[in-house]
């Protein structure tokens, strides 16, 4: 385990990619990305540490979209098999995550012939029969999937020639180091790395890993690992907001009014606000209230009962 200093990057990224990174983030790096980015584009085994935000997730795929683009370029170009896998432990990130790369995916394919460009695909257990029939004939370059999900294609026949892996890429490590899906990772990537040409680059990606050299450990084995990290402290303040001295309160009984002018207030002063509610009638008497803006605050909603609901997803993305 060897850990990063700080580094200056060069400038080793795939031109197009360059680019859209330059139009996309004109500051530059972020502290993570700099110390990361050195020893993912060499092709070394990585653990990357930083709190969420950070951009760190940006650091391990901006060395695997460089490297797909470059090969795309070639004569060759891409096989029709899987050069990526990503792995989660939750479905719903890896459609974030297939969301988040859709922009710099779109420029790199902008710049090459429909026959060269290339394919990322999610692959879960929610994944229906037609688009796994695709995707078996049409292999994604990029698999975004979960450890369940990945050991079943590997065990497929028609998937046999269908993994040429050159990088991994494991997020929220950290939630499979205690659990015996850390077995079934530590399994999958074996199996991923015999299938491969060359030594498979490993990355894995958390907020909160302690201890470092365990979780090296379950991503690389005995294989010297580099450790990109900033500091994983955050800070935080808890305020105590009690009601106004003037405020008029009802004699008796719940009710949402009472705390409506604090909230208002609280959500202007802020830049993003977060409102918890034990009901959801109550959240829609304070969103009813016309002294409480929300036009800046994401609202969440705790229920008391559990009930399945379809997820605002791109829609709080987007702002709206």
């Amino acid at each position: 385990m060897r850990s990063m200093p700080r580094a200056s990057v060069k400038p080793t990224l795939h031109p197009t990619l360059a680019a859209w990174f330059a139009q996309r983030f004109p500051g530059g790096y972020s502290d993570i990305q700099r110390r990361a980015l050195p020893s993912t584009l060499a092709g070394r085994h990585t653990l990357i540490l930083a709190p969420t935000g950070s951009g760190k997730t940006l650091a391990a795929f901006l060395s695997v979209l460089s490297s797909l683009a470059r090969e795309a370029d070639t004569k060759a170009g891409l096989p029709n098999a899987v050069r990526t896998v990503y792995v989660s432990p939750l479905q719903s990130l890896s459609r974030d995550i297939h969301w988040n790369l859709s922009a710099p995916l779109a420029a790199i394919n902008a710049t090459l012939p429909a026959s060269r460009q290339i394919r990322m695909d999610v692959h879960t257990g929610d994944t229906d029969i037609s688009e796994r029939g695709r995707q078996q004939r049409r292999r994604p370059h990029l698999l975004l999937t979960t450890p369940e999900s990945l050991t079943a294609l590997l065990s497929q026949v028609g998937w046999a020639d269908g993994f040429a892996p050159r990088t991994v890429i494991v997020d929220e490590i950290h939630s499979f180091a205690a659990f015996k899906r850390g077995v079934l990772l530590s399994v999958a990537l074996e199996r991923l790395a015999a299938r491969a040409q060359a030594n498979l680059q490993r990355i894995g990606l958390s907020a909160t890993v302690s201890p470092i050299s365990e979780v090296s450990r379950l991503l690389c084995g005995a294989q010297e690992c580099d450790v990109a990290q900033v500091d994983l402290r955050k800070s935080h303040r808890l305020e105590i907001a009690p009601l106004k001295d003037e405020t008029v309160l009802i004699a008796a009984g719940y009710a949402t009014y009472r705390v409506a002018f604090e909230v208002a207030d609280l959500v202007t002063a802020a830049q993003c606000s977060l409102v918890f509610c034990t009901t959801r009638c109550a959240m829609g008497d304070i969103r009813s209230r016309k002294t409480v803006t929300l036009r800046a605050a994401a609202v969440c909603v705790l229920q008391s009962r559990n009930r399945p609901r379809a997820g605002p997803g791109p829609r709080v993305r987007r702002g709206r």
